[in-house]
């Protein structure tokens, strides 16, 4: 989901990830309403959620303790912080790793508990340009390992077009969503020639300034 600030991602997050209670309508999963209160969903914020005290491993154990398995395998965190390549900064507090590792940090924790759908507000906030192509490497490597279903919230286009299998763009006010749009650009996309991601990339920038020709939410 791509749309400038303001056009009301954060508050469809807060919406999927049962924070806020929507108006009307329903949510479903593969045909299936959604329970939030159980394992269904692992969400990041665009704002960063560590807990200054708690080092990395601690961190990602928190929703298991949480969710009362207070007695789980450490090795099931390890395991997991292993696939995420943070095993070497486990024991590292959150204000000694780069903003990257920070934000994969979150995305670890919030596949703690193997949920089916994982969102990922604005996660590219306050990166500078390095840093976010290190963070899209990081985000491809990791939906490649763990074979989940993610919807990525942000404002960078670009990025959009390099991780997603389909993209809708918000524009508002008022709010309106796009049909999604299929990338069918092979993966990994960092060799893929320019010029089609550029295509794409301005297709659905045009999508954005006609927004009038979304669905209202």
């Amino acid at each position: 989901m791509v749309g400038p600030a303001g056009c009301g991602k954060t508050a469809l997050v807060r919406v999927l990830a049962g924070l806020d209670i929507p108006s009307a309508g329903s949510l479903a999963v593969n045909g299936r309403p959604v329970d939030w209160g159980g394992n269904s969903l692992g969400f990041t914020m665009a704002e960063s959620s560590l807990f200054a005290w708690l080092n990395v491993r601690q961190n990602v154990w928190l929703p298991l303790r949480i969710g009362g398995r207070r007695t789980a395998d450490p090795w099931q965190v390890d395991a997991l912080l292993g696939s995420f390549a943070l095993l070497e900064v486990a024991r590292w507090l959150p204000d000694r790793l780069p903003a990257p590792t920070r934000r994969m940090v979150e995305l670890c924790r919030a596949m703690a508990r193997d949920p089916v759908l994982v969102l990922l507000d604005e996660p590219f906030r306050g990166l500078d340009f390095n840093d976010r192509l290190a963070l899209a490497d990081e985000l491809e490597r990791v939906r490649g390992i763990c074979r989940k279903s993610f919807v990525l919230f942000t404002q960078d286009v670009s990025l959009a077009v390099r991780l997603a299998d389909r993209v809708a763009v918000m524009s508002g006010p008022p709010v309106r969503i796009s049909e999604p749009v299929p990338v069918p650009l092979p993966r990994p996309r960092r060799g893929v020639p320019r010029r089609e991601q550029a295509e794409l990339v301005e297709y659905l920038l045009g999508l954005s300034a006609g927004g009038s020709q979304g669905q209202a939410a």
